[in-house]
């Protein structure tokens, strides 16, 4: 899991609880005195944290309330080239299909293009 990042959230970046509960953030007040620096919701209980994202203080050591930057997905696109009786991947992969589509022209032996998922 990514760490939470606060200026990222501020800024409508995605947020979870350590086992994976959407957060709506509300706001975030340096300023509070109580040490419940940011208010939230998670399934629609409200909800507090200090500003580094660690639920109800310090000595609530990995609480499953405890915030994340939710993970993020991108598709990217691989290789495969087939040769006699062995078939191997391209060690890079591309950006967008244009590009794979590229490579596949320049090589002369049987080639496939696939998409894959990339979670971050």
């Amino acid at each position: 899991m990514k760490p939470f990042d606060l200026k990222a959230a501020l800024k409508g970046a995605k947020v979870v609880t350590r086992d994976g509960r959407p957060v709506k953030i509300a706001g975030y007040n340096p300023d509070a005195h109580d040490c419940n620096y940011i208010w939230g919701w998670v399934e629609n209980v409200s909800c507090s944290w200090l500003a580094d994202g660690c639920y109800h203080g310090k000595f609530d050591m990995g609480s499953r309330h405890d915030l994340f930057m939710a993970p993020t997905e991108r598709k990217e696109w691989i290789v495969v080239v087939s040769g006699g009786i062995t078939t191997h991947v391209l060690s890079n992969t591309f950006a967008s299909i244009e590009q794979a589509e590229k490579c596949v022209m320049l090589i002369a032996n049987k080639a496939t293009i696939h998409e894959i998922t990339i979670i971050e």
